[in-house]
């Protein structure tokens, strides 16, 4: 089996939507987007797929993805984007996919509990998210990989900091980002999260570029 570190492209849009989906759902059943896109997995995949290949670039876009490939496979993912631009784009691309703005306001309003727990986006930081490997090929040191290629990513763009959230708990994911340097900061929707997702707060980890 031959691994291959590569950005992702157009083409790995379903891929991307099978990552996306877990990385939010860490140690836990559901993933988060039960809340935001609602309807059934298969609909939420959908959706996702279609935001990856929009041509507003939310944090979503394929373009932020660095991906492992074993063989013809994508395995593994790691985006890396300045989140305060990608957040902006969040509604163009919802639009590009059919959503109105109806719809869009009814997203809001079924968020902004949760929006509310998060500070402001520190300007020129480095956001890495959707960080995921499939389970049959997790200790392969692939998550390692693709974080160090977004921090050349970032160092790149012009970037000094890294940021990542993690949801308290999943002990392996935070295991891996100590060893790369990442530290907490913050501790993010302790009472918010339990609420209304019925999970731990997410820990605001950070390091140097």
């Amino acid at each position: 089996m031959e691994i291959v570190f590569r950005p992702a492209t157009a083409g790995d849009a379903p891929a991307l939507a099978t990552l996306i989906m877990l990385a939010s759902q860490s140690h836990y059943s559901t993933t988060g987007f039960e809340l935001s896109l609602g309807g059934a997995r298969e609909h939420q995949h959908a959706e996702i797929a279609r935001l990856a290949g929009t041509k507003a670039r939310s944090g979503f876009h394929f373009s932020y993805f660095e991906v492992a490939q074993a063989d013809d496979r994508v395995v593994a993912s790691a985006a890396g984007f300045d989140k305060i631009l990608a957040e902006k784009e969040i509604p163009a691309a919802l639009r590009e996919i059919g959503w109105t703005e109806v719809a869009l306001q009814a997203l809001d309003q079924r968020l902004a509990e949760l929006y509310a727990c998060f500070p402001d986006e520190p300007p020129a930081c480095w956001t890495l998210d959707h960080v995921a490997v499939l389970p049959a090929f997790r200790r392969m040191g692939l998550a390692r990989g693709l974080l160090q290629r977004q921090f050349v990513r970032g160092r790149a763009a012009g970037f000094h900091q890294a940021k990542l959230d993690v949801f308290q708990g999943n002990e392996r994911a935070i295991a891996l980002y100590h060893s790369l340097g990442f530290q907490v900061s913050a501790t993010l929707g302790e009472a918010t999260l339990r609420k209304i997702l019925g999970r731990a707060p997410l820990l605001r980890m950070t390091r140097a570029l």
